[in-house]
């Protein structure tokens, strides 16, 4: 039952998150761009590289899925789909990682503020509900 309402929340966040940094950006594929994340300290360019990483290791794992197998058989740029499409593959963890990397607050405090929270309520939640999920989906005592 826990994990049916955490999943509703995750098609949400995953809709918002696609929708305001598209709309906000102008560019569907900001996702794949390393300059739009943190990079401010050593250890923010490494969460990005292995963010960046964790999804074109996503892309690659799902080009046997007829959407995305589709878009490399009828388009050829921009090389990679577009954010509606990648993003549909991340885990709720490398989502919730793309929103906190983001180096723009602009989108993020429109997703939050779709919820009705404050940004840092907002971020602090995720986090919290990333990790009951993991443990749900993972059978793990709560």
């Amino acid at each position: 039952m826990c994990l049916e309402a955490i999943e509703r929340l995750e098609i949400s966040f995953r809709t918002q998150l696609i929708y305001h940094i598209t709309r906000y950006t102008g560019d569907n594929n900001r996702y794949e761009q390393a300059r739009f994340f943190k990079r401010g300290t050593p250890a923010e360019q490494t969460a990005s590289a292995r963010l960046l990483s964790t999804i074109r290791g996503e892309l690659d794992r799902a080009k046997s899925k007829t959407f995305i197998a589709d878009y490399y058989r009828f388009y050829d740029q921009p090389r990679n789909p577009p954010a509606w499409m990648v993003l549909e593959l991340l885990s709720f963890g490398t989502l919730y990682n793309l929103f906190n990397q983001f180096v723009d607050t602009t989108p993020k405090l429109a997703i939050a503020n779709h919820f009705h929270l404050a940004l840092t309520v907002f971020n602090s939640w995720m986090q919290s509900i990333n990790g009951v999920r993991n443990k749900c989906a993972h059978h793990d005592r709560l």
